[in-house]
């Protein structure tokens, strides 16, 4: 209605009281605005004090800050909608047999469509026709089809023709899919290592993460050195209660990323009371951080293993200092790496993960160890399967700077350049050619010209003589 409104954003029966007032800058008084008027009735609000979520899984008692639960089945989220106190619900948890199919499926079609485009390019007449780089490259695919899977030695699915994937006599790619539901059923785990790139621990320590395009499949002994550790300093001498004067002192955790803790130890203070200061203040400002009662003493540790997570810790004193009474030296404390060989090559450690090292059979094998003694920790089987041997060849193919693709364009590249070359050579050569052919003409003419005269002056000259004769 033309007046200016000011609302107290916040509900509750206690409203925001505020006042206002207008002034200008200059003498004078603001014209325009009237008296103002203030609103005291309140919004009313609910507020409802937060509850975790309760649940019995298997009859195990689970408490959780969310209801959305990932951490109560291995590979399972649960969504709680309802509390039904004393109602137990059934959850089937099974394999998608009937998805697993139809990507198999999906990846035979590619693989057709990759044929069809093949004998397409290969007729006569057609730009590939005399084209051998592109046969090659369709019969590197097809042999992954008829060969073993390097690494799955023992397993009973060692080639994708044991699993319902097979060539037609016309060369494409068929799926049975009752064939590979039944292989499904009977050994997941064979039918996934299979077709897709992956490792095979023998220790239960040991897991697998990651291979790289270098790994060489086979089977590898891991030898764990030294186990990683986290980051950690534990004080000494601790009474029990914080005790100093009316100023309180504060402590000052930074981790390796930049992010700092500052949190006050104020005469009084219980340790349990120090340990939910920190770790309120670590949630907060997202670090990985964790502070605990560790026999009555204050223990401060990184959330991860390695050398990476660092943090610093110092102290400042509100008054008289006391902050020595924690007996927890300000520095900075750091983890150590895991560190170990794998198939006897030399390994890298970051945190608890050893990867292979380039130039090695096992360049880009990663494992994680959770091990907290060094030892003998097995062996890793790595396959790349059906899909990582496609991917490996269509990478020697369509790979930038040396795939085949890259070479045939540079090759031809090359000949278009030389041919060029050599045209413009020829070119220059029969310019030069017609340019001295002109000369030589020139000089012709120029000579019979000469010629003509002096034929010419000869002629007049004997018909002189002749008349001089009479």
């Amino acid at each position: 209605a033309g007046r200016i409104r000011l609302t107290d954003s916040q509900g509750g029966d206690s409203p925001l009281a505020f006042s206002l007032s207008v002034t200008r800058a200059g003498s004078g008084e603001v014209q325009g605005l009237g008296g103002t008027e203030v609103d005291t009735v309140g919004r009313s609000r609910t507020v409802v004090a937060g509850s975790d979520a309760r649940l019995r899984v298997d009859g195990v008692l689970l408490t959780r800050g969310s209801n959305t639960i990932s951490d109560a089945l291995a590979g399972v989220t649960l969504t709680l909608q309802n509390a039904e106190v004393g109602t137990t619900v059934g959850v089937t948890v099974a394999h998608d047999l009937d998805r697993a199919v139809k990507a198999t499926q999906d990846f035979a079609m590619a693989y057709n469509n990759v044929l069809a485009f093949t004998k397409a390019q290969s007729v006569p007449g057609a730009p590939l026709a005399s084209n051998g780089t592109l046969r090659a490259a369709m019969s590197s695919l097809t042999n992954v089809m008829l060969t073993d899977v390097a690494g799955l030695a023992g397993s009973p699915y060692s080639r994708a023709t044991l699993a319902g994937v097979s060539l037609s006599r016309t060369g494409t790619l068929d799926v049975d899919a009752t064939a590979l539901k039944a292989a499904l059923g009977t050994n997941l785990d064979a039918v996934r290592a299979l077709f897709g790139r992956g490792g095979s621990p023998t220790d239960a320590q040991v897991s697998f993460v990651t291979g790289g395009e270098g790994t060489v499949p086979g089977r590898y002994a891991v030898e764990i050195t030294a186990a990683a550790t986290r980051g950690a300093v534990t004080g000494a001498g601790f009474a029990g209660t914080y005790a100093d004067d009316g100023t309180a002192d504060s402590i000052t955790i930074t981790d390796a990323g930049g992010k700092v803790s500052t949190v006050e130890l104020r005469n009084g203070d219980s340790l349990d009371a120090i340990v939910t200061r920190l770790n309120a203040d670590f949630a907060a400002r997202g670090m990985r951080l964790v502070a605990s009662d560790v026999g009555g003493q204050l223990r401060l540790q990184a959330a991860d293993h390695g050398s990476a997570p660092a943090f610093t810790v110092a102290y400042a004193g509100g008054g008289a200092d006391g902050s020595a009474q924690l007996g927890l030296a300000a520095g900075t404390y750091t983890g150590t790496d895991v560190a170990g060989t794998i198939g006897g090559h030399a390994a890298t450690g970051r945190g608890q993960v050893l990867t292979g090292a380039v130039g090695t059979a096992v360049a880009g094998l990663a494992v994680s160890y959770t091990g907290t003694t060094a030892r003998s920790a097995g062996e890793i089987g790595y396959a790349l399967g059906v899909a990582g041997m496609m991917e490996r060849v269509v990478d020697g193919v369509v790979r930038n700077g040396d795939g085949t693709v890259a070479v045939q364009n540079t090759s031809i590249e090359t000949s278009i350049t030389s041919l060029q070359r050599r045209a413009d050579d020829v070119q220059a050569r029969l310019e030069r050619r017609r340019e001295s052919l002109v000369r030589q003409f020139t000089a012709m003419e120029s000579a019979i010209s000469r010629m003509n005269a002096q034929g010419s002056w000869l002629a007049s000259q004997l018909k002189m003589l002749q008349g001089s004769d009479r």
